[in-house]
């Protein structure tokens, strides 16, 4: 009885977890992608190579970072240090973003072009996407492991409802709370 009670407990944590990461992965790209815009006088060129840099770099995290959950014995932990380092650099990115002209040597009211757009923005939301998309492979090993099932396509299928549900309630709460 008391094992049963701690797995449900350690199952509602983890749901928990991946329901944060959905609602903290749509603030954060929608957040830098508005201050990006605002760095390079936005249009829909520049935000899609914004969102073309995002998901990439996602796939990159949850390919090469989410490869090493498997390897490790403390996925607990390492989901715990990749959210930390997630949160982390959330705010330093946004630094970025907003002093990327003078880095770059920019004149105030100067638009940058399409290369510097494309490297910028891609180093700008470097850490932030690379971790976000390792916390979403994290999530599925740590949920798999926690049901003890065989089943992986499943469990992927169950985390993947969860985020999507965090996100659409980060939408709706960036939408009518944080922005206005």
């Amino acid at each position: 009885m008391r094992e049963t009670h701690k797995s449900n407990f350690m199952k509602t944590r983890i749901i928990s977890a991946i329901l944060v990461m959905g609602f903290s992965g749509i603030v954060a790209q929608v957040l830098l992608l508005r201050e990006l815009l605002i760095t390079f006088q936005g249009n829909e060129l520049s935000i899609g190579i914004i969102l073309a840099n995002w998901l990439i770099l996602e796939a990159i995290g949850a390919f090469f970072l989410g490869k090493k959950i498997e390897h490790t014995k403390y996925k607990v932990e390492m989901f715990v240090f990749v959210q930390l380092i997630f949160t982390l650099c959330f705010p330093v990115a946004i630094y970025f973003s907003r002093t990327l002209k003078s880095f770059m040597g920019a004149t105030p009211g100067e638009a940058l072009g399409i290369l510097p757009m494309l490297f910028s923005s891609f180093f700008v939301i470097f850490f932030v996407s690379i971790t976000h998309g390792a916390l979403f492979t994290f999530g599925c090993s740590l949920y798999n492991a926690l049901n003890k099932t065989s089943e992986g396509a499943s469990s992927i299928g169950r985390v993947y409802i969860y985020e999507t549900v965090g996100t659409l309630i980060g939408g709706i709460a960036f939408t009518y709370l944080l922005i206005p």
